[in-house]
């Protein structure tokens, strides 16, 4: 067997049967079944126990660079987050990890077997219903679930020391299915540590901020946020957002992911890497060329060799080859990254893209994304759950 491989399955499961799961769980009537199309259910991705360890070493040391990127990015602030001019003061020099919950790379197996991470999602990583739920739910004899477990027992161990606070868990004013679905799986996991009451799910602009020291909803102060709110989004009331960010910044409550995440979150801190490439030491320089692509902000016109990525958009929107000229309406809002040419895994030309959630600490578990379109459609892709061969 290969180290990573496709491997088809039989559930018995389908959209429907996950669908009844989540109205059931959730006590949802209006849960859109679009969501549940996006799922795999033919193939699982299968590691063998050696390269899932060697993939997590390969993350534990990209951590490092990224980390150390974050100062170079800190460098020259003004210039790269321009738009968050008026809070850059409350960005800290050296990247507060005690603060940081939880990211996401989005890792490309190439051809040549090479793990390329092309993506970093540090504010709001998407899929934790899946590896809290589906991973668990689809999973074939035979195989270990590397996800649900790990995953909550990090959480919990992370806001343990916040069993007595009221934690507000943000949701997006959007209330987009899916966005809700991992609102409601995080006050599930620590409602076993945490008491239920002092867990608020809440659209973020309908909280209230007294006096611009303390946030209160339903007339309950709230001490600490989890925050499933995408940073950027907050550039739409500035208003809003001075209040806001002077509330945590005061320490009146406590934020994660904070605010810092933000750069990390930012395409553009592949290109401040390379641009800072000598500062790495020799070890580090072969990990770079290695595993992560040459990524620049200066405009490149071979479309062949580059994709143009905007910095903010998720969920692989706004990636560009061949429509550069017609699509990129601002030069200054995307990066470019070298095409990295995938290995294809059967016999229609499907592709991997692993979803490594990880730490400062280490690494901690593996999602998928089975595809054969690199600007990936939602009809092009299934979101493809991983597991280790027993």
């Amino acid at each position: 067997m290969d180290k990573v491989s496709f491997v088809r399955t039989n559930f018995n499961q389908n959209e429907d049967d996950l669908e009844k799961f989540f109205r059931q769980k959730y006590f949802l009537d209006d849960l859109a079944k679009k969501y549940f199309g996006y799922l795999d259910y033919e193939y699982i991705i299968s590691f063998t126990q050696k390269e899932y360890n060697n993939l997590f070493s390969i993350i534990g040391q990209v951590n490092k660079i990224f980390l150390k990127t974050y100062s170079f990015y800190f460098e020259n602030l003004d210039k790269n987050l321009t738009d968050f001019y008026p809070f850059l003061g409350y960005f800290r020099k050296k990247f507060p990890l005690k603060d940081q919950l939880i990211w996401r790379y989005d890792i490309l197996i190439d051809k040549t077997w090479e793990y390329k991470f092309i993506e970093t999602n540090a504010n709001t990583p998407w899929l934790i219903t899946d590896l809290y739920h589906v991973s668990n739910l689809l999973k074939p004899d035979w195989y270990i679930n590397q996800s649900t477990e790990r995953f909550s027992a990090y959480v919990k161990q992370f806001f343990g020391k916040y069993k007595d606070k009221n934690i507000w868990i943000l949701l997006p004013h959007s209330f987009e299915d899916e966005d809700f679905l991992v609102c409601k799986d995080y006050k599930d996991i620590l409602k076993d540590i945490i008491p239920e009451e002092n867990l608020i799910i809440w659209d973020i602009f309908e909280s209230n901020i007294v006096q611009d020291e303390y946030f209160y909803l339903k007339g309950q102060k709230i001490d600490v946020i989890l925050s499933f709110f995408p940073l950027e989004f907050f550039l739409s009331d500035m208003d809003f957002a001075t209040s806001f960010f002077s509330v945590i910044y005061s320490g009146w409550c406590i934020l994660h992911n904070p605010i810092e995440s933000i750069a990390l979150q930012d395409k553009l801190i592949f290109a401040v890497l390379y641009e800072n490439f000598n500062k790495f030491d020799k070890i580090e320089q072969e990990i770079i060329k290695r595993h992560i692509p040459f990524t620049t902000r200066v405009f490149q016109e071979d479309t062949n060799s580059f994709l143009a990525k905007a910095r903010f958009w998720r969920i692989a929107r706004e990636v560009f080859d061949s429509n550069f000229y017609t699509n990129i309406y601002d030069k200054e809002e995307y990066v470019f990254q070298e095409k990295v040419i995938s290995k294809t895994f059967n016999e229609d030309w499907n592709f991997i893209v692993l979803g490594a959630y990880t730490n400062y600490k280490k690494p901690i578990c593996l999602i998928g994304r089975r595809g054969f379109d690199l600007i990936t459609k939602d009809d092009k892709t299934k979101i493809t759950t991983v597991y280790i061969k027993k």
